[in-house]
């Protein structure tokens, strides 16, 4: 396994927003798809700027069951 941390955000696919998870065009229902097809485990990094924009995604990846909160 060698991918050990990631950066995510989303964006609208014309330039690098750093908007939050779901607020954008990024499909993360692949993204989860693609953690678990290859049963990696990185750290996750939010790169979205601010305390609120921080909680906002990560509230989207907890009420989503997205990685890393689909982990039992």
């Amino acid at each position: 396994n060698d991918i050990i941390y990631m950066h995510i955000h989303d964006n609208n696919s014309d330039y690098d927003s750093h908007s939050v998870p779901g607020e954008g065009k990024i499909d993360w229902s692949n993204f989860y798809a693609t953690i678990e097809k290859y049963k990696i485990e990185p750290n996750i990094i939010l790169e979205v700027v601010g305390g609120e924009k921080t909680r906002k995604a990560d509230e989207f990846l907890k009420n989503n069951m997205i990685y890393p909160y689909n982990r039992k």
